[in-house]
């Protein structure tokens, strides 16, 4: 790719995506950021990119030199979703023997939307390919692909591979309200044996945010403590969005130990909608659960 083009599409077509690497000199990955648990920006796309519109630059993915192919899917990447036509063609470089190709066909189809969605199998897969920078690129991408990835990754989080688990959450972390879709298998992970995978996926409920509350508030009612604990910590995470589960904590102080003290803090991280709950509490006969509402009470005026 030329130096110009390189620099230019790394200024703009980037600016939407969560990473900076190979096009852009190929060094270490660097997430930008503009805060914790931020999403970047949207986009921005256009239906052409340095003059030439996506059928010129999709005829050039079958060209012999390999700067020239990554040159082309860098170039239908900027455009987006008005190049959604030659993603067959994008995902077929998937397999090419250049990593510099691979790794960018990965970052033009996580820029397509939906029209990339039917290739999340094949982004999965990448997630294995121990190439520079492909292992973030997937995780953009698929983050891009939206509601039809949840499930699929939904199952990675209960592997008994840690790295795997760990590279599922941070796509959650990307999906947002998009990873809906694998609640009730992430809710049944919380209730498994293993008390890793559990954790890490009540770490993906709260990453879902608010469509998950429903089934944090039953995970919150279960009689295994751990369990109730956790949904109270996911809970406490997704903070004002999980105001209907103010009943469900209330109920929860009724119980000792770490569950009360969990509901506590999701009480107070969800803020005015539990003053009256809290108010209640710390008249509570309970001495215990008393000073422990009326300290959140304190905090949270």
């Amino acid at each position: 790719m030329s130096g110009s083009l390189t620099r230019r599409w790394c200024r703009a077509a980037l600016g939407g995506l969560a990473f900076v690497a190979a096009a852009c000199g190929r060094g270490e990955e660097t997430p930008l950021r503009s805060g914790a648990g931020v999403r970047s920006p949207a986009p921005a796309f256009a239906p052409a990119w340095d003059g030439q519109p996506p059928e010129v630059w999709a005829a050039r993915l079958s060209d012999p030199d390999a700067g020239v192919r990554r040159q082309a899917l860098l170039a239908l990447g900027a455009i987006g979703p008005a190049a959604e036509a030659h993603v067959p063609a994008i995902a077929a470089r998937f397999g090419d023997h250049d990593p510099d190709v691979r790794w960018a066909a990965i970052v033009a189809l996580g820029r397509m939307g939906g029209a990339g969605a039917p290739y999340a199998p094949d982004v999965l897969a990448t997630l294995e390919d121990p190439a520079p920078g492909m292992r973030r690129a997937a995780v953009t991408a698929l983050r891009g692909l939206g509601p039809a990835v949840a499930e699929a990754v939904g199952a990675r989080v209960v592997s008994p591979d840690a790295d795997v688990r760990t590279t599922a959450r941070e796509i959650f972390q990307g999906l947002g309200a998009d990873g809906a879709p694998a609640i009730r298998g992430l809710a049944r992970a919380v209730k498994g044996q293993d008390t890793a995978v559990a954790e890490d996926a009540a770490d993906a409920l709260a990453s879902i945010g608010a469509p998950a509350v429903s089934e944090l508030r039953s995970l919150l009612a279960d009689s295994n403590g751990l369990v109730a604990v956790l949904a109270a910590t996911s809970l406490a995470r997704i903070g004002p969005s999980a105001k209907d589960a103010v009943p469900s904590l209330a109920s929860a102080l009724r119980r000792r130990g770490d569950v009360r003290r969990a509901s506590i803090d999701a009480l107070l991280a969800i803020g005015a909608p539990s003053r009256a709950v809290l108010e209640v509490a710390a008249s509570d006969p309970d001495e215990d659960l008393r000073d422990l509402a009326a300290d959140a009470l304190r905090r949270l005026r």
